[in-house]
């Protein structure tokens, strides 16, 4: 599983789906991969899913990005220490996130947080980035909040 991200730093979710031709769509772009080795915030996707019947309470993890998407390398360049772990505590930079469930279907379905995610900073290392990527990914730590036991809708 590694299934594409999308973020929107616009201040209300957009309804158009990342990558359409819906009016809208252009507020999304996509930054980087959701990982298979982020266990939380995969199994929140596989609760949403209907997969899983639990997920944990926290949904902390990486984000696999992409460091040549502009959002991406605004987010390094304020804070340098955040691709290792570090930096974003207080950070007030939030956005909307979109996990592309289809991974490259004709037809993609995504699934949008409930809350605006944040960057933060988290206790563990991040992980190395898989050598089998073709374009190369920095971590990035992000926290989704929940509503109502649901991080996804």
């Amino acid at each position: 599983m590694n299934n594409p991200i999308w973020i929107s730093t616009a201040t209300q979710c957009p309804d158009a789906s990342p990558g359409s031709d819906e009016v809208g769509a252009d507020l999304w772009q996509e930054v980087g991969l959701l990982a298979s080795s982020e266990a939380d915030l995969v199994q929140h996707v596989q609760r949403r899913l209907g997969l899983r019947s639990t997920a944990p309470r926290s949904a902390k993890g990486y984000l696999a990005a992409y460091p040549a998407s502009p959002w991406v390398a605004d987010v390094l360049s304020r804070y340098p220490g955040l691709q290792h772990g570090s930096g974003a505590a207080d950070a007030p930079d939030r956005f909307w996130l979109a996990v592309d469930v289809t991974s490259g279907a004709a037809t993609p379905r995504f699934l949008v947080g409930v809350k605006q995610a944040r960057l933060t900073t988290l206790q563990r290392r991040p992980p190395e980035a898989h050598p089998g990527l073709i374009e190369p990914t920095v971590p990035l730590p992000i926290s989704l909040p929940a509503a109502g036991g649901q991080v996804f809708r």
